[in-house]
């Protein structure tokens, strides 16, 4: 029984820890139209689908959580650690 708790307060732990690691998801959902190909050459920032794929697919945490496949786009072999 206490094994099955421990599992369970680690599944929920792993699952916030995630959920508040992407909650910047929302932020860089846009709407880039017909013109953002032009406009994005001017702009400094990386366009928004990288600031969310990049985090996210560089996260062992995402990948185990969400399991996604060993060498998937999610699941890169070779992840970029800074720390």
């Amino acid at each position: 029984m206490v094994q099955v708790l421990l599992y369970v307060i680690r599944t929920v732990a792993k699952t916030i820890s995630i959920i508040s690691k992407s909650f910047f998801l929302q932020i860089w959902c846009t709407d880039e139209g017909a013109d953002y190909a032009e406009t994005s050459l001017e702009d400094s920032h990386s366009p928004g689908k990288y600031r969310v794929l990049g985090p996210l697919s560089n996260s062992p945490e995402f990948s185990e959580t969400w399991k996604c496949p060993p060498n998937s786009t999610m699941n890169p072999s070779n992840r970029c650690i800074i720390w």
